[in-house]
């Protein structure tokens, strides 16, 4: 093609224009371009990506073989990511060095990890031809990286070009819905050249044509750029494409041509090694043969490979193979792939298929992508396929029984539970061992629990036992099934806890059997670690936080270097069991600890779930801004994760506490109702209703009575239907506080004398609130005594590190004072303020002002933000830098691009500030910062 580029200049030039804005502080900017073949999109594509100025650039393409193999177009964008010094190792170790032991490799765990290393490369142009081709997974991760950008404010030009497609309909309206700024997303449309347009072409590609020959071949091509190159070049018409292409293949070398039918059979770019390899030609000759066809302009070199000039020549090439040579070369291919493969999932397939296209047998190498641990990855698409492969193979064959087994097993682990029961109960009832058919109906029982399915999941776990099968790894795992089925399905704790003991007990004297838990074979092992959790979770339902917090720690040391993800469970589980026990500072480490190994791992789910443990200890240790920091941090990774794993209600209870105390309470408030009325599950959902309920009786306890005992209600109704002891007692006992704070010390009473007594010799968490309780129902009975019990929870309170909850004693204590002893109330309360300002907790704060107002005494005195001449005293350090950000006109977009937050979070920091600082608007607020700093800079 000439240097020159002529045609297209205006969608040119919008395209440019459009990745110019990359790096304003708005995000991505995104462009799809869609047009018929031959319209031009792979042409304008590269042209402007040769002209996009960008650090960054990285270029991919589908290919029309390849569109049913699992992130095949991804693989480009992979080796450069997993360059990336840092995030790039993980991106390396998922896709190119997975551990085999470690467990299959979550497609979200991928994105997240292609997200950071992408984040990390800076201003980056991502480039996408025939996106019709494009990969299901490869789509999504597409949509994953646009909307992580989108959120995180991250420099990014995404640019795509495809045939009107289902894929391109897909990609455009999920990135619309996220990419919403008017003039960050665009589609092009691409007509036929018009007629000056194509002269101008036409006589570029043709010197020798003069204006009336060129718009007659402009006629003739009806304005497609594809045409106009080929009848410009061949200097006549001609009706049919096969024609044109049999001419230039005729034209070439033997040689030439059966590379030609290589590559258009291979459906993707060959380096002349890898041709060499398939052939057994040296080098030199498929060079020789590679310079033949980019002369006869029917294949382009390109960053060291070659590949089909266009589309539609490859099509018209493959369709001109004789049969018997296509399945030759086929059978070619899929032997060359099968040795290059590995364990790598994708050319495994890309393998499979070059076999099923030569007629060959297909069960062995379906077998090994069914092994693989990036078997995940393949999607239900490429399960399907391996399904067809275990449906046509001889159902004696044990090769074929074990790929059936694998089937069932992934349709498990990517969550098509109907397609698992089916297939597990099939291999349960057909022929097989006793040990093998007592894990199918094991594995069938799963599916059933999974699908809420109480007969199905009991029957076949009944199966299982009655199969006379044995082991201990089979027993273990049968009596956790059991635990889990009393749990989830009849909401019988105690018989849960039983069958939980059962299994832990067995676990342990196996591995004592084998010197050891780390000694223990694979299956054994993972037995062992379900085996701990399920008694984890038992003894959390029971309130038995001691042995929760045992079980935990064994859990930490059977799943070290086995199982990342459930090591870092039980560093939360450990930590939630520290905190209800009272040790919040022991279990800031702990949490801490899993916080941290869940970024390194790159675990994105179960740091969401680390998280709202960790969130809520910090907010315990008065460490507000802290808590900020993680908040910020989860709801930027909860919206990238999404469509893989919705928000629970009980992981951002915490974000709203948290607000409660840093910005507007109402707000806040009114986020844990939202929160309950979006969340479906009882379990989580109880604790919006107990917190809202608990924060309305603190702050408006006579205006908020009603709101409080329906929430109070809602709470205990959502415990009870969640059959957790735990969390029964929990809302039993703060409940009857909010009740007894509204007015309603009857009904605090009858739900204390119906909450069961913890161990008098546990210190813990609920003990701790069941005691407030009772003192908050004195007040008014008998203060003095009520006095003297807040002032010893208080105490409690900072042994246990609840610290923000000894400043709301403190409130407490402070107004009960007031009728007593006015002069040690206003000790009290100026503590309590001092104490709520070091912690940055200004609703806390505000009510110590107000009440010692009341009193007609001094406040506290302040520290160095004192006085009220710096607006910025009450804020944290994240929002002072945004409230300066703020005054010196920045917007919120802006915001976020420069300290890598989402848009939202941004928002939110923004209503803090001004709730915090009682201003109207971002005009009040760089007017107020004015006065004290200047004008800003």
């Amino acid at each position: 093609m000439p240097g020159s580029f002529v045609g297209r200049e205006d969608e040119l030039g919008f395209l440019l224009d459009l990745a110019g804005r990359v790096g304003r502080g708005g995000g991505p900017v995104v462009a799809l371009v869609v047009g018929d073949p031959g319209s031009g999109k792979s042409r304008l594509l590269t042209e402007a990506c040769s002209r996009i100025v960008l650090p960054e650039r990285i270029l991919l393409a589908g290919y029309g073989p390849e569109a049913t193999i699992p992130l095949a177009m991804a693989r480009g964008l992979f080796q450069r990511l997993a360059e990336v010094p840092g995030p790039g190792a993980t991106v390396a170790a998922l896709v190119f060095d997975p551990v085999p032991d470690a467990g299959p490799v979550e497609p979200v765990r991928l994105f997240e990890a292609a997200y950071r290393a992408l984040a990390a490369l800076g201003p980056v142009l991502v480039a996408v031809d025939d996106l019709q081709w494009v990969d299901e997974l490869s789509l999504g991760l597409l949509h994953y990286l646009v909307r992580a950008a989108e959120m995180g404010g991250l420099p990014l030009a995404f640019v795509a070009a495809s045939r009107p497609s289902a894929a391109a309909r897909s990609l455009a309206g999920s990135i619309g819905r996220v990419v919403a700024e008017p003039g960050r997303f665009a589609q092009l449309q691409l007509r036929p050249l018009d007629q000056e347009a194509g002269v101008r072409l036409a006589m570029e590609l043709a010197p020798a044509l003069d204006a009336v020959g060129a718009a007659e071949v402009w006629r003739r091509a009806e304005g497609s750029p594809f045409w106009l190159h080929l009848l410009a070049a061949r200097g006549q018409p001609a009706a049919e494409l096969d024609a044109v292409v049999a001419d230039r293949v005729a034209r070439v070398g033997s040689d030439a041509a059966w590379l030609l039918r290589t590559l258009a059979l291979a459906g993707r770019p060959l380096a002349p090694g890898e041709v060499a390899a398939l052939q057994r030609w040296k080098v030199a000759r498929v060079e020789e043969a590679a310079a033949d066809l980019v002369a006869g302009e029917v294949a382009i070199e390109e960053a060291g490979s070659l590949r089909m000039a266009h589309d539609l020549i490859r099509e018209s090439v493959a369709a001109s193979v004789p049969p018997e040579m296509a399945r030759r070369l086929h059978r070619r291919l899929a032997s060359w792939l099968e040795e290059e493969a590995g364990d790598d999932e994708r050319l495994l397939l890309e393998a499979l298929e070059h076999r099923r296209s030569a007629g060959e047998p297909t069960l062995d190498l379906a077998l090994r992508v069914a092994r693989s641990p990036r078997r995940r990855l393949i999607g239900v698409d490429g399960l399907r396929g391996l399904a067809a492969v275990a449906e046509l193979a001889d159902p004696s064959d044990p090769a074929a029984r074990e790929l059936h087994q694998h089937v069932a097993a992934l349709a498990a682990e990517l969550g098509e539970h109907e397609m698992a029961l089916t297939r597990w109960s099939s291999l349960a009832l057909g022929p097989g061992e006793q040990v093998e058919t007592a894990r199918a109906a094991l594995a069938a029982s799963q599916s059933g629990l999974q699908l809420g399915r109480v007969p199905d999941a009991w029957q076949w776990l009944a199966r299982a036992r009655d199969s006379g099968a044995h082991g201990p790894a089979l027993q273990i795992k049968l009596d956790a099934q059991e635990s889990a089925l009393h749990r989830y399905l009849e909401h019988r704790p105690q018989a849960s806890r039983a069958a939980a003991r059962r299994a832990v007990d067995a676990a342990r004297v196996a591995a004592s059997r084998a010197g050891g838990v780390e000694a223990m074979a694979g299956p054994e092992r993972h037995a062992c670690i379900l085996a701990l959790l399920v008694s984890t979770e038992a003894a959390l339902e029971a309130d038995d936080l001691e042995e929760m917090l045992s079980l935990s720690e064994e859990l930490v040391a059977a799943a070290a270097r086995f199982d990342d993800r459930m090591r870092a469970r039980a560093l939360g589980e450990g930590a939630l069991a520290l905190r209800l026990l009272g040790k919040n500072q022991e279990a800031e480490v702990r949490a801490r600890q899993a916080w941290e190994e869940t970024r390194r791992l790159i675990l994105p789910q179960t740091r969401l779930e680390i998280g709202a443990i960790y969130a809520m200890v910090l907010r315990s240790l008065g460490r507000l801004e802290e808590v900020g920091a993680v908040v910020d941090e989860c709801l930027e990774l909860g919206q990238r994760l999404e469509e893989f794993s919705p928000a629970r209600a009980h992981g951002v209870v915490v974000q709203h506490l948290t607000a409660l105390s840093t910005g507007d309470w109402r707000a806040a408030v009114e986020g844990l109702q939202s929160a309950a009325e979006q969340e479906a599950e009882p379990h989580y959902r109880l604790h919006a209703y107990l917190e809202r309920a608990s924060a309305l009786a603190r702050l408006e306890p006579r205006r908020a009575a009603p709101e409080v005992a329906q929430g109070v209600r809602d709470a205990l109704s959502d415990a009870d239907q969640a059959g957790c002891r735990r969390c029964q007692t929990e809302a039993t006992v703060r409940g009857a506080e909010a009740m007894a704070r509204i007015g309603q010390p009857e009904e605090a009473g009858r739900l204390l004398a119906r909450s069961e007594t913890t161990e008098p010799s546990v210190q813990g968490f609920i003990s701790w609130s069941r005691l407030l309780a009772i003192a908050v129902m004195e007040r008014e009975s008998d203060p003095i005594l009520a006095a003297s019990s807040l002032e010893a929870l208080v105490a409690g309170a900072e042994r246990q590190g609840l610290l923000l909850e000894a400043v709301w004693v403190r409130l407490d204590l402070g107004a009960v004072l007031t009728q007593v002893d006015p002069r040690e109330a206003g000790r009290v309360l100026r503590e309590a303020g001092a104490l709520a300002e070091q912690m940055g907790a200004g609703t806390e704060m505000g009510l110590a002002s107000q009440r010692l107002r009341a009193l007609g005494v001094r406040t506290w005195r302040r520290g160095r933000k004192a006085g009220g001449t710096d607006p910025l005293a009450n804020l944290s350090e994240r929002e002072r830098e945004i409230a300066r950000r703020v005054a010196s006109g920045a917007s919120n977009p802006e915001i976020a691009a420069g300290l890598f937050l989402s848009r939202k979070t941004v928002e939110r920091h923004v209503s803090n500030i001004l709730a915090k600082l009682g201003l109207r608007n971002r005009t009040e607020l760089a007017g107020a910062l004015a006065k004290v700093e200047g004008p800003p800079r």
